[in-house]
């Protein structure tokens, strides 16, 4: 047991920091628990710890994996607070102290009020409603699976081929490295308003990673990201509106397209509720259930704890009492909406609930920026922590492993990545231009383009949104469009080239793990360059 527990801390360190990386880096954030249970495997295949090793794997994994859903749900929304009020921002990272206990009280209150979520549905949704939850299904085969060890090894060695990618990079030979960063590939070509950049292929194994791991997700928005932007909007900008700057009309373009994104999935529950009442489906509101799932669970220390972070988070950011009572409620609501979305198909869109909670308390309320993106964080803690810790209790099920034993993990799992997802961050927005190509932090830099949207030109918010119209009816994401439209053109093409190789490659799950040990060790590697560099 004691073995484990380490093992749940180290590994607790390791997702919390590659996914504070890979959160901030690309708009995509995968479930790291397959990697930790592949890191789990090799780390007590090769100690004196082997009886009923699987079950261990299962309650390490259960509870690492926390920590990345903590520093996902951060990395998309926590670092819109630079763009919208950075000054806010420059006072909080100039004391590291301050900056890490802000954060690690924001997880211990969503993530927190996100576990006492999921202890209270886990009945309903596990045994009664009998939901699959298929990232814990899916870990619990690759832990049972007979070439456990073989993909193991397979990621041990896409990381240790990556160090080497990496150190050819610094290796320098008569004055130049090994390998170079990046190769150009064609030169700037201009045609009238119309102009092809030049093209520079990055030498960069981690978006290629993240390319292959989620190219099903991601190839083609970005593919019509990038060239809309070469065919469309850069042309539109030059032709129709030479009044404003570059950056003023991208701004208010993408801002366009956001609404559009923003009022569809508004719409989206509103049209199925509509349904419901014409055929008087509409299922009746049970009070007396509803108190009895409330007053199954004693109150212990942990609830204590949690309501004591909610209390000081919000009191704090000096939110009203009644918009404490709200944010709570219809957190709670959102996130019972999306454990069940994640236990049928295995996705958390933290967004897009983060969302239906900030945006009728922007238009109900007197709130500043600031306190739009806490609430919009919180609730991308709560619903991401909940869906992992059912998919964990999911595996625990199978493993046959009690709910209480593994939850003693998950919690373990929570502190650890509360106090050090602040250190991370604080680590990467300090060392690395938020914006820039390294982080990009699209998903956080999209949310702050949604509270700034009245501010931009109206002419060209609405090309925008007739242009996210258009996506929306032939069935593309607009928010995935986004990033190829923000990303710097490198990143998109190599985002573009993983999920190629992933889409030409025979059974490609088979691959996974070598380039989630690539991904991995990238991230580690960007962490420990901003320390060491």
């Amino acid at each position: 047991m004691s073995y484990s527990v380490i093992l749940c801390v180290i590994l607790s360190l390791f997702s919390t920091g590659v996914m504070s990386y890979v959160s901030m880096a690309t708009p995509i954030g995968p479930w790291i628990a397959p990697t930790v249970a592949l890191l789990a495997l090799i780390l007590f295949k090769f100690s004196r710890y082997r009886s009923s090793h699987n079950t261990s794997i299962a309650l390490v994994t259960a509870g690492a994996s926390v920590g990345g859903i903590v520093a996902t749900a951060l990395g998309f929304s926590f670092p819109a607070i630079y763009f919208s009020d950075p000054h806010t921002f420059a006072q909080w990272t100039a004391s590291p102290f301050t900056f890490s206990c802000l954060v690690a009280c924001l997880v211990l209150a969503g993530g927190g009020l996100g576990l006492l979520c999921a202890q209270m549905l886990e009945a309903p949704l596990l045994d009664r409603q009998k939901l699959p939850f298929p990232i814990g299904e899916m870990v619990y085969k690759l832990i049972q699976a007979s070439d456990s060890v073989g993909k193991a090894y397979q990621l041990i060695f896409g990381a240790l081929l990556t160090c080497a990618m990496y150190a050819a990079q610094i290796i320098t030979y008569r004055g130049a490295p090994l390998i170079a960063r990046s190769y150009a590939l064609t030169s700037t070509v201009s045609v009238g308003a119309w102009a092809l950049p030049a093209l520079l292929f990055d030498v960069s194994p981690f978006v290629w990673a993240i390319g292959f791991v989620t190219g099903h997700l991601i190839a083609l928005p970005l593919a019509v990201g990038a060239l809309s932007k070469i065919i469309i909007i850069d042309p539109l900008s030059k032709l129709a509106f030479t009044e404003l700057s570059y950056s003023e009309f991208i701004l208010a373009f993408c801002s366009g397209m956001i609404v559009v994104s923003t009022v569809l999935g508004f719409s989206k529950p509103i049209r199925r509720l509509y349904y419901l009442m014409r055929t008087r489906k509409v299922p009746s509101f049970d009070g007396n259930k509803m108190m009895r799932i409330l007053t199954s669970h004693t109150i212990g220390p942990e609830h204590v704890l949690i309501l004591s972070a909610i209390l000081v988070l919000f009191s704090y950011f000096q939110m009203a009492w009644y918009v404490q009572i709200y944010t709570i409620v219809l957190t709670v609501v959102m996130t019972y909406q999306l454990l069940l979305i994640a236990g049928r198909i295995g996705l958390a869109p933290l967004g897009r609930f983060a969302t239906f909670v900030m945006i009728p308390a922007l238009f109900l309320f007197k709130l500043d920026t600031v306190q739009l993106i806490i609430i919009a964080t919180f609730v991308e803690l709560c619903g991401g922590v909940a869906a992992d810790i059912l998919f964990g209790q999911r595996l625990a099920r199978l493993s046959g492993i009690s709910s209480d034993r593994v939850r003693m993990f998950q919690w373990i799992g929570l502190c650890i990545s509360a106090f050090a997802a602040g250190i991370f961050l604080y680590v990467l927005v300090t060392n690395f231009q938020l914006g820039s190509s390294v982080l990009c932090v699209q998903k956080a830099y999209a949310r702050h383009l949604m509270l700034a949207a009245t501010t931009f030109n109206y002419a060209v918010l609405g090309c925008g949104m007739i242009f996210g119209l258009i996506l929306t009816y032939v069935n593309i994401n607009p928010a995935l469009v986004l990033g190829g439209i923000l990303m710097p053109l490198p990143l998109s093409l190599g985002l573009i080239v993983g999920a190629l190789i992933a889409w030409i490659c025979p059974d490609y799950e088979r691959y996974i793990p070598f380039w989630s040990g690539v991904f991995a060790i990238s991230s580690l590697w960007m962490i420990l360059s901003a320390l060491c560099f």
